[in-house]
């Protein structure tokens, strides 16, 4: 399935506002329809910005007739919001903050990458608010290669003082071919966001996620769970996902032409996905 063209560059849908949590303020995105049925929540990875991440599937999930309330917010010391991220804990109970100011139920939550994790632990950590979740090339505990690799962005970061240094290196395992070959503007607005971003705070992060363990979190899910990766992944590739679905009974769905970003190489496939999974699990 090949996905159309996205306008990256409209207006958001929604209004951006800010939630104050715990001494730092954070950015968010709060559209659609509280009253359409249970809200979304979606949780974008290492040193992401919510409106570049998700914008081209929330479109895509309203294209395809889906108005329920969307929430998404930047983490702290990205994007817009302050303050200094301490853990991944820090974030679910930031994500769970977000939730209580803006949510009137439990939330369908979607994590990304790193988000997948916080999302996990947002979870076990407040279930009340979590009916179901959508994992998107997330892992528990990433593999000894993958943590040395987030070492070494770390590293280079701090060395040279700028995000911008690892991208020969990261950006090619981060899409997968036919984004880096057909369509050159997602990756470039995708480096954009990543060279805005503070380099202490980024390579906080990326130690962060050298050092992710969110396996008594995951062994504890007892609730619907869609895990999906891209066909092209080489850091939680479909041979990591699936596994990890079939030990807790949960779905997988491979996204096909996609490297580690399906959110913004595959937005149509990925909102079919999500709207498969919420029709599934609706009540």
């Amino acid at each position: 399935m090949r996905d159309r063209l996205v306008n990256y560059e409209a207006e958001p849908l929604g209004p951006r506002q800010t939630v104050e949590v715990d001494g730092a303020t954070l950015n968010i995105i709060d559209e659609g329809n509280p009253n359409a049925g249970s809200p979304r929540l979606f949780i974008q990875g290492l040193g992401c910005e919510a409106e570049t991440i998700w914008r081209p599937l929330l479109r895509e999930l309203v294209a395809a007739g889906d108005d329920r309330q969307h929430i998404a917010f930047d983490t702290r010391g990205i994007g817009s919001s302050s303050g200094w991220p301490d853990s991944l804990e820090q974030m679910a109970d930031d994500a769970a903050a977000v939730l209580a100011s803006r949510a009137t139920s439990p939330a369908e939550v979607v994590g990304h990458s790193l988000g997948g994790a916080v999302a996990m632990l947002l979870a076990a950590r407040h279930p009340s608010m979590v009916r179901s979740l959508i994992l998107m090339d997330s892992v528990p505990e990433y593999s000894e290669k993958t943590r040395s690799g987030f070492q070494w962005r770390a590293g280079q970061i701090r060395d040279v003082g700028a995000v911008a240094t690892i991208f020969d290196i990261v950006i090619p395992r981060s899409f997968g071919t036919e984004t880096q070959t057909e369509r050159p503007e997602v990756v470039a607005r995708f480096q954009a966001m990543l060279a805005r971003q503070s380099p202490d705070v980024y390579s906080h992060i990326c130690e962060l996620a050298a050092n992710t363990n969110t396996w008594a979190a995951f062994n504890s899910l007892r609730l619907p769970t869609l895990f999906a990766s891209g066909s092209e992944d080489v850091s939680t590739s479909p041979d990591i996902m699936r596994p990890l679905a079939e030990q807790i009974g949960g779905r997988f769905v491979e996204i096909p032409n996609a490297g580690h970003n399906p959110p913004l190489e595959q937005p149509a496939y990925v909102a079919a996905t999500i709207l498969e999974h919420s029709h599934l699990h609706s009540r």
